[in-house]
């Protein structure tokens, strides 16, 4: 679509469902006009392709007869079209008024009956399976809110649970996202594929997998609630949180890293309370074996505690 414009040639796209058009569609259109939707699923498909803010959304669903908002390359933002009514009396445009009027165009389309190739036995390529426009919002939603249920997601997104269902079926059989069972909730994270279709788009606060950033988040909101003043991956300590009296480190370990590493950071980091935060009961035994045999910078200081043990009675400010 993009390069048949070079020849100056346009095409005209009609669909009562945007949300069933493909990605390639959506994204080459110059211009949009959107009359009134009804679903859910639509209004987030067309929305997202216009461009248009949270609140103006609504609007779609809006619209009344010989209303539309229109979106064009040329106008900086949507605008509020209204359509001038054109009555047609059925069956006053016969076949032979089109063959009038295509006749000179099909004087230099070439052969009206094209030769049609021989059947052959060999297979043709099957095409990949496109991601549908809707799929491409929810993914990009889970990549920049990774940590939220499904039903929420679902409701933010304007979808209703069973439908919303049906397009993470399509994301995992697409293999571009896997579950995870994090801290008692279903979560999802992007596969390799899921992260080269979003490209640059795909980005995420803070290092480490998912559980890492999970846990890291979830008490970082905790001491945020409770007056405290946190610092993400600050002088590398994956969290430090501060008050006027005290300063707490705190480095969450799943397992998967260097977990000598992080003892040595956080022991040479000055701080008055520093925790080692472990995941998962098999890492809590593992780093305070290490802790022993290592010689750690003030490992004396150093305190290793599973993560709900910590939350369960966690250092005051």
């Amino acid at each position: 679509m993009r390069e048949i414009r070079e020849l100056g040639e346009s095409i005209i796209i009609i669909d009562q469902h945007p949300s069933k058009m493909s990605v390639s569609a959506l994204g080459n259109l110059s211009t949009k006009f959107a009359l009134a939707l009804s679903l859910n699923q639509d209004i987030a498909t067309l929305a997202n392709s216009m461009l248009l803010e949270r609140h103006e959304q609504r609007f779609l669903s809006m619209l009344t007869i010989g209303r539309c908002i229109c979106r064009s390359d040329r106008i900086p933002k949507p605008i509020l079209l209204s359509i001038a009514n054109f009555p047609i009396k059925k069956g006053s445009v016969t076949d032979e008024d089109l063959k009038a009027i295509m006749s000179t165009y099909l004087k230099n389309s070439g052969l009206e009956n094209p030769v049609i190739p021989k059947p052959s036995n060999v297979c043709g390529i099957q095409k990949v399976e496109t991601l549908s426009p809707l799929g491409r919002i929810v993914l990009e939603n889970i990549a920049f809110k990774p940590f939220i249920g499904l039903v929420k997601r679902f409701k933010d997104l304007g979808l209703k649970v069973a439908h919303g269902y049906k397009v993470i079926e399509e994301l995992m059989s697409l293999k571009l996202i896997i579950p995870l069972t994090i801290d008692g909730n279903r979560l999802y994270d992007l596969t390799i594929t899921g992260k080269k279709l979003l490209g640059r788009k795909w980005v995420h606060k803070g290092r480490g997998g998912i559980e890492h950033r999970y846990f890291t988040e979830k008490l970082k909101d905790y001491y945020l609630n409770n007056e405290g003043f946190t610092y993400l991956e600050k002088d590398d300590i994956d969290l430090v949180v501060e008050s006027m009296d005290i300063t707490i480190a705190i480095q969450v370990e799943t397992g998967k890293s260097n977990i000598q590493a992080n003892l040595t950071k956080l022991g040479r980091y000055k701080a008055d309370l520093k925790y080692i935060i472990t995941t998962n009961r098999e890492t809590e035994i593992r780093t305070n074996n290490l802790l022993k045999d290592l010689l750690i910078p003030d490992r004396e200081h150093i305190q290793v505690v599973f993560v709900k043990d910590f939350l369960g009675n966690p250092p005051a400010l």
